[in-house]
């Protein structure tokens, strides 16, 4: 009885705050769920870089069995943390996706090229089928897009014990009155031989926490929180998504999703842009944990990039105040200066209004990603930071 009162009173008191007491509140319990973002995921980051680092080097089958393991351990203690933060965001009414200029079809390529591994391992094989309609540039949330097919492919591998899965890609022209800008529809199919889905079922699935099986003699791992999470990006892009699945035959999941397409005129022009050599392109890294600059430092120098390491934004400044760099790669989160600061500081520095900055961090939500686009970053890189990932991002935004 004492705690139900308690309760009541404290309930009591909630309702009747001043409603800059709770403004004050939504702010301490951002501010504590960014810095618990941080600092689990950059010691996760730390994990995967450095046995991938580890795997490059000579081992003998049982030490590349364990490295291997640990890794797997860390990838899915990562899965769980960025679904758990992705949907707390989406749920609590994060930002609208923030649209800008990527690669399209090498999106697709990439998602589709990071599930080869697991898809492998269990044995099944992994198509792409790009149709020619879908356009080599789009102008859309890349993020958005990457988190609803990479969570699709996921949990089709997952449901998936032999056979096959395939991502297949087309758009169709929207005609639209804006002459800078067409509009197309993308339609993805994600097919897989899996066990499939009762019809009764069907709708449940994007229920959130909702799983088939259930129990302790479930089958399957995970929160129930991947399609979930697809649903509400994909409301948020203005898109949709249907299945259809038949029980033992497979499921069958169809994204349709409007995006913005540059002009053909700009398109035919930056089509015949060839992209430079790596060799002497000079990049800044502003990076305060040692293990992360290590791990990003070796991706970079492989392609045969220039590095500077810097170990916090004021460093940063005083590198770019003494040398020229084609690209920078600034971390958000760093003693003495942050990433914010030391950007709007290199910006006003003659020669630095159009290098790229890319912004590395291990909070991903979109109010970070608003403020980076504000004060003129032009990419954002979530940790842990994936290596095709990165060189892709670097020769993009170096072309």
């Amino acid at each position: 009885m004492r705690a139900g009162t308690r309760a009541d009173r404290m309930s009591a008191q909630a309702h009747s705050a001043d409603p800059s007491q709770l403004r004050e509140l939504e702010v301490l319990k951002s501010q504590f769920l960014a810095s618990l973002n941080h600092e689990i995921r950059t010691p996760i980051s730390g994990v995967l870089g450095m046995t991938d680092l580890l795997l490059e080097t000579s081992l003998d089958n049982d030490q590349r069995d364990y490295v291997i393991a640990a890794r797997e351990s860390a990838s899915q203690l990562l899965d769980t943390l960025n679904g758990i933060l992705e949907y707390c965001a989406l749920s609590a009414g994060d930002p609208k996706p923030l649209p800008s200029e990527f690669p399209l079809r090498q999106t697709l390529q990439n998602v589709v090229s990071e599930s080869q591994e697991p898809a492998a391992e269990k044995g099944l094989e992994l198509h792409l089928d790009v149709d020619d309609s879908v356009p080599e540039t789009s102008l859309g949330d890349a993020r958005s897009l990457r988190l609803v097919f990479t969570h699709l492919l996921r949990n089709a591998i997952k449901f998936t014990t032999e056979g096959r899965i395939a991502l297949r890609a087309s758009a169709s022209a929207v005609v639209e009155n804006n002459s800078s800008s067409a509009g197309c529809l993308l339609r993805v199919e994600i097919e897989d031989t899996g066990i499939g889905i009762p019809p009764e079922k069907v709708r449940l699935i994007f229920e959130s926490f909702r799983q088939l099986d259930s129990g302790l003699s479930r089958g399957y791992s995970g929160l129930g929180l991947g399609l979930a999470i697809v649903e509400k990006l994909l409301a948020g892009l203005g898109g949709e998504v249907q299945v259809e699945s038949q029980p033992g035959k497979g499921s069958l999941f169809t994204v349709r999703v409007p995006l913005q397409v540059p002009s053909l005129a700009l398109a035919a022009e930056e089509g015949l842009q060839s992209r430079p050599s790596s060799s002497g392109r000079r990049i800044l890294l502003v990076e305060d944990n040692r293990i992360a600059q290590q791990v990003i430092c070796h991706f970079l120098r492989q392609a045969r990039f220039e590095v500077t390491c810097a170990g916090n934004g004021r460093e940063g400044v005083m590198a770019a105040a003494a040398a020229r760099f084609d690209l920078i790669l600034m971390d958000l989160q760093m003693p003495e200066m942050d990433g914010l600061e030391a950007t709007t500081s290199i910006r006003a520095l003659p020669g630095y209004q159009r290098v790229p900055v890319l912004a590395l961090t291990a909070n991903s939500s979109q109010r970070y990603r608003r403020r980076c686009q504000e004060i003129g970053m032009q990419g954002f890189l979530s940790k842990p930071i994936n290596r095709d990932e990165v060189l892709c991002a670097v020769s993009e935004f170096l072309s």
